[in-house]
């Protein structure tokens, strides 16, 4: 399993500054293949097994020990003199004119624990080390903002990405050369060794300062322009095609054999699934369906579910879903349970319902903590072997199952081992997979499906209490703040879409213990919280997600508490984290250890903060009404727009977010920016056929009213229904289609929930003046106007006896000289149908 496949980033390539390398690399890359400096020669294991750590007591602590970390505790004993990332270690490198070897990881990685073992555990790499670099060490869920620096540094150097990430910097933090994962020896195909790499990179720290020094300030400017998301020209983006290609993208790299998108490596791609399901809804397109029910078909059969206990691993190494890489995330239990639930929601599959059940069941036994929150991860090994945990035997099936039970199983599952990696140890057996369809067992069996899964169920818990007897993967117990809001999330959607109280319960404990232990108390969130404590102030992303758990925790108590919690955060983002002079929400505050302020789109294991962002703006300004809120979402698409526009397959939850502010009859960036006085609620019941008049601030010169031109109607009757504008004198309103572009048009849109039907609206005729403002006539209504509509009853009386028609509205009061802001919002009238009134 190739390490450098740990990066599913949706990357705009065309953005992409071209680099992968320079004229320095091309002279470490001499130095690298030719003999190193110091001779040494390093003892490579080459019995097949890998080395495990010792477990007697310690020889060696750095400056890790103290760390919060798991990862970071991880390194503390290593021989090499680590330090944690921050000002001490800058100091120290400036102080001994020395580069930084900066290593980023994570507790559950894989290769990071294979370098570990292979590299930073030798007493004699470890010495160079400590001799010419001032080494240190970053967990990459702590501070994701230097992971995305030198994530992205090393994808511009090298062509690709991974973790462990291996960066040399200046003492200033400019990186001048990057890798991932380096073995204590040369490797066939040309890698180099580490050793190998030290020493030429220390070679040419001596004699070649001044290219690493140019070297490094390119590089780090690339970097930046990447990741700093530079102003580009506007682009109308709710005129544009942009939704409707982010889907031809998706279908031009969909699998339609094994589902999912690309080749292997393949990563679920779990926001592909909510956009494809917005867009569904809109289209009733099957192709949509198509793709959203083979994807995750293949997926619940496939080895990266984890049939035998629940949950998902992160990706599969194989194009057919059969040979994962181990780690469970919480963020693919988050995702991948809203992806199935979303979907269940549409189509009521038996499967999508069981993959969420047991997904979040997996959640509930094993990655919650006794006070609420969510842990991060767990490892992918144990044993320092991958997936050792998670294979089966043949024998190992029948010597729980029995004869009989582990023969029917077998007829049903199949075992995919794990592909051999030299020097790796490897643990027999293989990972479980359904061998054909779960529709066709079913049929085979003469069973429906959800009955062939209560047979199975027994069968699989029996196997799930064997496996739990063996050694655990490492749980890694932070909570972090991003993935603790999609969990609540996930959970809330299972909760409403299977009506399942557990779940509810499970969200709002969380988001209890959110509000009391992620949060400062100056309400500002915490990135972390480990055993009692939090750490690390929260970036854009934390925000974003908890404000998103908090709107969706208000949907499912209707509870205010939720809603205000979500409007504070949602406040504190604006003041931290907005960009007020290109838009958008850069990733992380104003902090000296990086040398650039990110503020990118980019989606890749995760959607960005800004497209997170983007929905939690319209779902505010659809729950208060506030039209600041719509102002923000429009800015973010502004300032994404064109790169939205240039490559929308690279920013799907924005597209998706996009196909969702498309349904607001308002142009976009024409909304009201200071909306006080302005904010506009449904108007009260006046009874079948009444009057409802818009809510105005006082002393406004507009007055909006809608009235109905009947009572009731019978099914399938047509009836008038005239929406009504009084200005004051001297007062007027741009017309539905006014000649500049720079207008706001008045508009009326007719929604029923009951399935009335708009068959005719007709808008009053405008009238032309020449203002103050404008050098040349626009097109206007004065006075008294009146928007009529022809509606149309359903063919069937609704449930209740009444028919609601809501009336959303936009319009702009203008005087001969100056406008107002615009007004936005929307009343409902009534009627009944006669059946109800006869009663």
């Amino acid at each position: 399993m190739p390490h450098d496949v740990s990066v599913p980033r949706r990357i705009d390539r065309d953005r992409l500054p071209f680099f992968v390398g320079g004229i320095l690399s091309l002279a470490l890359a001499g130095a690298i293949h030719a003999q190193n400096d110091y001779g040494t020669s390093f003892e490579a294991n080459t019995d097949g097994e890998e080395t495990t750590l010792s477990e007697s007591a310690p020889t060696h602590s750095n400056r890790l020990i103290d760390s919060t970390s798991q990862y970071l505790l991880q390194h503390a004993h290593n021989p090499v003199d680590w330090m944690p990332w921050g000002q001490e270690a800058f100091d120290l490198a400036r102080e001994l004119d020395k580069p930084i070897f900066l290593s980023v990881g994570y507790s559950t990685c894989y290769w990071c624990h294979v370098m570990e073992r292979e590299v930073f555990e030798n007493e004699d790499i470890a010495a160079i080390m400590n001799r010419d670099f001032v080494c240190v060490k970053v967990d990459r869920e702590q501070r994701p903002d230097v992971d995305e620096l030198y994530m992205m540094a090393t994808q511009i150097f090298s062509g690709h990405g991974g973790w462990p990430n291996s960066v040399f910097l200046t003492p200033d933090l400019k990186p001048f050369y990057c890798g991932t994962y380096f073995g204590a020896e040369d490797m066939p195909g040309g890698r180099p060794g580490f050793p190998r790499v030290l020493g030429a990179i220390a070679n040419a720290w001596a004699h070649q300062r001044d290219a690493i020094e140019k070297q490094a300030t390119d590089l780090a400017m690339r970097v930046s322009t990447y990741l700093g998301a530079e102003s580009q020209t506007p682009v109308d983006v709710l005129s544009a095609t942009i939704v409707d290609r982010a889907i031809d993208d998706l279908s031009r790299t969909f699998d339609d054999a094994h589902g999912g998108w690309g080749i292997a490596p393949k990563f679920p791609g779990e926001t592909n699934f909510t956009l494809l399901a917005r867009v569904y809804r809109r289209t009733k397109d099957a192709s949509l369906l198509d793709m959203a029910r083979v994807s995750l078909t293949r997926m619940y059969e496939g080895t990266i579910h984890d049939q035998v206990g629940g949950g998902f691993h992160r990706y599969a190494t194989d194009q057919e879903w059969r040979v994962p890489h181990f780690e469970k995330m919480l963020y693919n239990q988050a995702l991948l349970s809203i992806a199935f639930t979303t979907w269940h929601a549409e189509t009521r599959d038996e499967l999508y319902e069981d993959a969420v059940r047991r997904a979040l069941a997996f959640v509930q036994s094993h990655m919650t903590s006794p006070e609420g929150g969510f842990y991060s991860a767990l490892d992918a090994e144990t044993d320092a072997t991958e997936g050792k945990f998670y294979l089966w035997t043949e024998e190992e099936l029948e010597a729980v199952l029995g004869d009989v039970d582990s023969k029917r199983y077998r007829e049903i599952f199949e075992l995919a081992p794990v592909p051999k990696i030299p020097g790796h140890a490897h643990a027999p057996g293989g990972g479980v997979f359904w061998r054909e369809s779960v529709a066709s067992v079913a049929t085979t069996g003469e069973k429906s499906v959800a009955a062939l899964l209560d047979d199975l169920r027994p069968l699989q818990s029996r196997l799930d209490a064997a496996r739990s007897k063996r050694e655990h993967p490492l749980l890694d117990t932070k909570i972090i703040s991003a993935w603790n809001g999609m969990m609540i999330l996930a959970f809330v959607e299972a909760a409403i879409v299977l009506e399942d109280q557990s779940y509810a319960e499970s969200a709002i404990r969380a988001g209890e213990f959110a509000r009391s232990n992620l949060t400062q108390s100056d309400g500002k969130l915490w990135r972390v919280w480990r055993e009692g404590v939090g750490e690390i102030d929260a970036f854009h992303d934390d925000y974003a997600w908890m404000t998103r758990a908090y709107i969706a925790l208000f949907r499912l108590t209707q509870d205010r508490a939720w809603l205000n919690q979500a409007v504070a955060l949602q406040g504190l983002q604006d003041s931290l984290f907005w960009d007020e002079a290109g838009g958008g929400y850069y990733f992380a505050d104003l902090r000296p250890d990086l040398f650039a302020r990110t503020k990118s789109p980019n989606e890749g294991a995760l959607p960005s903060g800004n497209a997170v962002a983007l929905h939690n703006l319209l779902d505010l300004h659809a729950l208060i009404g506030d039209n600041r809120f719509l102002a923000r979402a429009d800015e973010i698409l502004l300032s994404f727009g064109a790169l939205l526009d240039r490559n929308p397959g690279a920013y799907v939850h924005m597209a998706e977010g996009l196909e969702k502010r498309r349904e607001i009859p308002m142009p976009i960036g024409k909304v009201n920016r200071r909306p006080d006085d302005f904010i506009d609620r449904p108007g009260a019941d006046t009874g079948f056929g009444g009057v409802a008049h818009a809510p105005a601030a006082a002393g406004s010169p507009v007055r909006l009213s809608a009235r109905p031109a009947v009572a009731s109607v019978r099914p399938g009757q047509r009836f008038g229904l005239t929406v009504t504008l009084q200005m004051k004198e001297g007062w007027h309103v741009n017309s539905s289609e006014p000649r500049q572009a720079n207008l706001i048009p008045t508009l009326v849109d007719l929604r029923s929930d009951t399935g009335v039907k708009v068959v005719e609206m007709n808008a009053p005729t405008p009238t032309s003046i020449v203002t103050a403002y404008e050098d040349e006539e626009i097109s206007v209504f004065e006075g008294a106007v009146e928007f009529k509509a022809v509606l149309q009853a359903p063919p069937e009386s609704p449930e209740g006896g009444r028919h609601v028609i809501r009336v959303v509205y936009q319009y702009q009061p203008c005087n001969d000289t100056s406008c107002l802001a615009a007004v936005t919002g929307a009343i409902e009238v009534a009627v009944g149908s006669e059946a109800a009134v006869g009663r």
